[in-house]
């Protein structure tokens, strides 16, 4: 694995700070946000967003501080705008449940392929 990981809020922070305060890993982020292996490739916050462990809002909020401190620039907003699509889908699918996994999509309209 590329990270061990350890559940719960201080885990999730102490990553977010070593990854984006500590390894300045942010100031990159939009070149190195694809790699897989490595602690430091990506942010790996994946995880504990998924579990509840750190929020969206509290990500953004260092990001925002980041920018104010260190830089804004791609790498900043990329990681900003990832958390907006996460979120788009994370309420989306609460909207349409497994509708969305339909063959037909989720609508309620049937397309017949010719």
């Amino acid at each position: 694995a590329a990270l061990r990981f350890r559940g719960g809020e201080r885990a999730a922070r102490d990553h977010l700070h070593g990854w984006m305060w500590e390894r300045d890993n942010l100031r990159r982020y939009f070149e190195i946000r694809n790699g897989l292996l490595g602690a430091d490739y990506s942010s790996k916050l994946g995880p504990w967003l998924a579990l509840g462990c750190i929020s969206p809002r509290t990500v953004h909020a260092e990001v925002r501080r980041y920018e104010a401190e260190r830089v804004a620039n791609k790498s900043t907003y990329w990681l900003i705008f990832e958390l907006l699509v996460r979120d788009f889908f994370y309420f989306h699918t609460a909207r349409v449940g497994p509708r969305l996994f339909y063959p037909h999509g989720e609508g309620v309209v049937r397309q017949e392929w010719v």
